[in-house]
C-alpha cells in the first residue's frame, strides 16, 4: 500500500485486517486463482477503481510507521504495567 500499489490478497490471516475489500485493496477467496484473477483483471481494466483505491491505501498506510508502530506498542505496554500494579 505505502508503494502505491493496490494490494490483492487471500481473505486470510494478517491481511483482513489491513486490506478493506473493495475499498484500499481487494481479499480474495483463499485457493480461488479465478477469484483472483478476477480481481487483478479489474484493476487492470479500471483506471478509475485503481486509482480511487490507489489513494485511499496511500493514505491507509500513513497509520503504519515504524514510529507509528513503536508508539502504539509503548503505549500499550505502559498501560499493561499500569493495570498489573
Amino acid at each position: 500500500m505505502a508503494s502505491g500499489l493496490v494490494p490483492v490478497v487471500a481473505n486470510a490471516g494478517g491481511s483482513m485486517s489491513l486490506v478493506k475489500d473493495g475499498e484500499n485493496g481487494f481479499l480474495t477467496i483463499p485457493k480461488d486463482p479465478k477469484d483472483f484473477s478476477q480481481k487483478i483483471d479489474s484493476l487492470l481494466n479500471n483506471s478509475g477503481i485503481r486509482e480511487k483505491m490507489k489513494k485511499i491505501a496511500l493514505v491507509f498506510s500513513k497509520d503504519f510507521t515504524w514510529g507509528r508502530v513503536f508508539d502504539k506498542l509503548f503505549r500499550m505496554y505502559i498501560q499493561l504495567l499500569e493495570n498489573k500494579n
